[in-house]
């Protein structure tokens, strides 16, 4: 699959090559506005007179000044994709340097970046600039309700934190103003699917209101078939037979989001505010297997200008998880004669057999809390200087109750918190005619693990854990010319690993737990150098980044077969590896004629771990080889219709350190074909689109993200009718 990955690619990039090349400017072209939409994710670096204001520096900042390597997923590019599973990761999928490993449809599709592997805790999920507790989090967020994401690659730690070794996926919410009138929609597609929709937006002056719901309605697929199930225990992996899904998982998520925004023109004074709430409930496919759940992120912000100072930047926020669930007692070894009409796995010999029984053994009960602040000041007493001094504060409680099946007793239970707080300092200079632009800057975090009580351990009551970290981020950009642009940067990243890691000894259920209160945070260093080309008239955009980097006291946990008990897993975790990483990003977009471009990126990696007490010289988990994506584009605004047809490939990833090599643990190469076509027509002086999407034309199989099966072609026709207001 290797090979044919990187063939492909390679091809398409010869022939958009070739074709931009003999290809003359069309004479219908004209030349793009000062407030032309930002370029296509991962499909060239804008040119200097582009206006693309983004926050990768945490100040808002043109994208051409930013000396690090930054991709922009714009509104209308979200909107010409088809999703089969609506979340943050399909935003970003087609970026350069980004893996995207598919899940069920109740988990988000896991971002990797540059190599990195880990999403948990080397991938930043953010959400306005403020950092998310965790990963799952994010599918509060529904792709219709986002103005832009940002994808900041490379180490960026000094800049947000804890989580940022391979980079940062920012997504920004959808304001009044980029979206204005009422919306009504509905799409039915694969699986019994419904997505109604209906949002309003409108801008009153210095204000501006937004307001929206989506439902997401399956009858769902079988997410893990009994071949799955069957496979991993004859290979020593008999707990997984758990995860088969007897019958389709069906599922009920509604999304709602709500802003308001003010900022008066004068003063420049101004706040926004608003909530991302998602609810779910989720037929798990098998009886008596059920969960239920929300998720909620709130945001807000307040700045001011400081007489001729600068600016003064206030974001505030509260974030939540909350799940229900219902536990069964499931995988079941009986005599032949005591089956009973149970749904029989497979046999064992002739006499036993191993079944599912659903009698309710457990209802687990958890919750996840956030507090976020940041406070900074951005000075601009010197000119074309941007001094930015600031202060972070994270409040997290995290509560998991595990219930007996009448709710009568608590069988287990886990509470602690965690208090962040951070000091940050950032200095972006731009000289030579802003030409040259060189940014630096440092943090120091600290965090404590505090008020622990596990009834799963040893000691229910462990001592508080204390860590702390310093990272640095420095990077320059030099515009040669209009057209041709080169940079270069350099940072570090720190993850402090999973909080139970350092204090739960966990000895029930099917997978058991050592503490390690010594584990030290995780490091990661990066260096990249990059060039930007964009020709004169902007019809080619080419990017190409090499990087290199290392993680060191790299986190490395271990699942050990229990010596005696069958089915039960040991969790050990250590500072033991060290992983090298290196790779190279090229992007390239072409106006091939008129309303037709194509694109074309591709990312070469190569992440080894070179220090290991046993996996010395493997793949780092989820961090493919060869990743890449292609596509063309046709939209006539003046005929308002469009289609676009995409392809994106993976290499080969194993989902463990330890390279297994056993299909669901080692995810086969693939390569998928998508496509979306639109027409918008005129009723009543409204407009009513009317679109056709499909994922995976092609049908193609292929392992998703551990033991999840993707679900294969996804059909979706939609209707959508605007008002104005």
């Amino acid at each position: 699959m290797t090979h044919i990955v990187r063939s492909l690619l390679l091809s398409y990039f010869l022939l958009l090559g070739a074709v931009c090349a003999q290809q003359p400017a069309s004479r219908n072209s004209e030349p793009a506005s000062e407030a032309e939409p930002a370029t296509p994710q991962g499909q060239g670096s804008p040119t200097r007179h582009d206006v693309i204001v983004v926050t990768a520096t945490k100040t808002e900042t043109n994208i051409v000044n930013i000396p690090l390597s930054i991709q922009l997923v714009t509104q209308d590019q979200i909107e010409q994709k088809q999703y089969n599973n609506p979340n943050i990761g399909e935003i970003v999928r087609d970026v350069p340097g980004v893996s995207v490993g598919h899940g069920n449809r109740n988990i988000p599709n896991w971002i990797h970046l540059r190599g990195t592997g880990y999403f948990i805790g080397r991938t930043l999920y953010m959400v306005d600039e403020l950092p998310l507790a965790e990963p799952m989090v994010s599918i509060a967020v529904n792709p219709a309700n986002v103005g832009s994401t940002e994808v900041l690659l490379g180490p960026s730690s000094s800049l947000y934190g804890a989580n940022a070794s391979g980079g940062v996926v920012n997504v920004r919410s959808l304001s009044g103003r980029q979206k204005t009138g009422l919306t009504l929609g509905a799409g039915y597609g694969t699986f019994g699917t419904w997505r109604p929709q209906v949002a309003a937006g409108k801008a009153l002056g210095n204000w501006d209101l937004f307001g929206s719901y989506n439902l997401d309605k399956s009858g769902g697929y079988r997410n893990t078939d009994l071949a799955t199930g069957l496979y991993l225990m004859r290979n020593n992996y008999p707990s997984y037979l758990n995860s088969v899904t007897i019958d389709n998982q069906r599922y009920t998520n509604h999304y709602s989001y709500q802003r308001v925004g003010y900022r008066n023109r004068d003063s420049g004074v101004g706040f926004t505010a608003g909530l991302h709430l998602f609810d779910e409930d989720l037929y798990g496919g098998r009886q008596n297997a059920y969960s239920t759940g929300t998720r909620a992120i709130g945001t807000g912000s307040f700045f001011a200008p400081v007489s001729s100072l600068g600016l003064l930047t206030a974001r505030f926020g509260y974030q939540s998880r909350r799940g229900d669930s219902q536990n069964t007692r499931g995988l079941l070894a009986v005599a032949n004669s005591a089956i009973a009409g149970r749904y029989v796995f497979t046999p064992i010999d002739a006499s036993r057999s191993y079944v599912y029984d659903p009698t309710i053994t457990q209802r687990p009960h958890s919750t996840y809390t956030r507090l976020p602040l940041d406070v900074q000041m951005d000075i601009h007493a010197i000119r074309g200087n941007t001094l930015t001094v600031g202060g972070q504060y994270l409040v997290d409680q995290s509560r998991s109750f595990t219930f007996s099946a009448d709710r009568s007793s608590t069988l287990a239970q886990t509470k602690y918190g965690i208090g962040q707080t951070a000091l940050y300092f950032q200095d972006q200079y731009s000289f030579l005619d802003e030409k040259a632009t060189l940014i630096v800057g440092v943090r120091r975090d600290w965090w404590r693990y505090h008020d622990i009580y596990d009834t799963g351990s040893t000691n229910r009551t462990p001592p508080d854990v204390s860590k702390g970290a310093t990272t640095y981020r420095g990077g320059f950009k030099y515009q040669l010319t209009d057209a041709v642009g080169l940079r270069t940067s350099a940072g570090t990243a720190f993850w402090p690993g999973a909080a139970t890691w350092f204090f739960q000894n966990l000895s029930t259920g099917n997978t058991w737990r050592e503490a390690n209160p010594n584990l030290k945070p995780e490091r990661t260093r990066m260096a990249d150098f990059g060039a930007d080309y964009v020709s004169p008239g902007r019809r080619t955009r080419f990017t190409a980044t090499g990087y290199w980097g290392r993680i060191t006291d790299a986190m490395s946990y271990v699942y050990d077969q229990h010596p005696t008990l069958p089915g039960v897993q040991i969790i050990r975790t250590s500072n033991s590896d060290e992983v090298s990483i290196k790779g190279l990003e090229l992007g390239l977009q072409q106006q091939i004629w008129g309303d037709l471009g194509g694109y074309a990126n591709y990312t070469l990696n190569r992440s080894e771990i070179t220090k290991s007490a046993k996996n010395k010289g493997h793949q780092l988990r989820n961090a493919p080889d060869n990743v890449g994506n292609a596509g063309l584009q046709y939209v006539s605004v003046r005929r308002r219709y469009g289609m676009t047809i995409s392809a994106r490939a993976s290499d080969s990833r194993y989902y463990d350190d330890e390279n297994t090599q056993l299909r669901y643990f080692r995810m086969r190469g693939y390569l998928s074909l998508g496509t979306k076509l639109w027409k918008t027509f005129r009723f009543g002086g409204q407009d009513v689109d009317f679109s056709l999407g499909i994922d995976n034309l092609t049908n193609t199989k292929y392992d998703g993200e551990f033991i999840y099966n993707a679900p294969g072609r996804f059909v979706e026709v939609r209707a959508t009718y605007h008002f104005g207001l």
